[in-house]
């Protein structure tokens, strides 16, 4: 099994802790973090409880804990990836960062995608923390179903990067969760795109009653 220990900034809201409980569950070291480690130490024990004998490698820790590890994964809401990048740019400085945030907007006829300046959230992340690889990676992945490891995945990850190595380092750990099936998509530009299916997807969720991500289907 990889050695690699990998942070998850953000891990007590949905998102978070569902990417968690499945890198966990795939046998990696996870250190979920929060502001505060005893409210991430809750939230790690509330999810060995609910998943008893199968999250082994998983502890709480505060956020400045997991931005020093192997692969330090942004879950916080898209509104306080930027603040958190900065406030740990120092820790995340040289490290593999992977980017899971899609910033959305209701309107009228559903959610709408918005984009930043930089042109993605991850790309955005890149500036803030420019010595970083950052990684685009999760961001089309319901967090309920992510997050119940009793309900088996089906679907394709997208992996945006412009450092290889990162990317080949990110998808090896998509590769030890069971129904997720990385894919190389490009350079970090295209996390823009990758970003704004999540509004689409949401859509369809909604419209459907069902949770929806994404596959590749062959043509032929």
């Amino acid at each position: 099994m990889d050695s690699k220990t990998i942070g998850v900034l953000g891990g007590t809201g949905p998102a978070g802790s569902a990417v968690a409980v499945r890198i966990a569950a795939a046998g990696y070291t996870v250190l979920l973090g929060s502001r505060e480690a005893t409210k991430a130490q809750a939230k790690v024990d509330e999810l060995h409880a609910r998943f008893p004998g199968r999250l082994g490698g998983l502890r709480g820790v505060d956020n400045a804990t997991a931005a020093a590890t192997d692969i330090a994964i942004l879950a916080t809401v898209a509104d306080s990836i930027i603040p958190t990048a900065t406030e740990h740019a120092a820790a995340l400085a040289g490290r593999v960062v992977v980017c899971m945030a899609n910033l959305l907007q209701k309107t009228p006829r559903g959610f709408a995608a918005v984009f930043p300046p930089e042109g993605s959230v991850a790309e955005a992340v890149q500036v803030v923390v420019p010595t970083a690889s950052v990684i685009g990676a999760f961001q089309n992945l319901p967090a309920a179903p992510l997050g119940d490891l009793d309900s088996a995945l089906h679907a394709d990850v997208m992996v945006t990067g412009d450092d290889k190595d990162a990317v080949r380092t990110v998808i090896a750990l998509i590769e030890r969760v069971d129904g997720l099936v990385p894919i190389d998509a490009g350079p970090l530009s295209n996390s823009s795109c990758v970003e704004g299916l999540t509004a689409i997807l949401i859509n369809v969720n909604r419209a459907r009653k069902a949770e929806h991500s994404v596959v590749f289907a062959p043509l032929h």
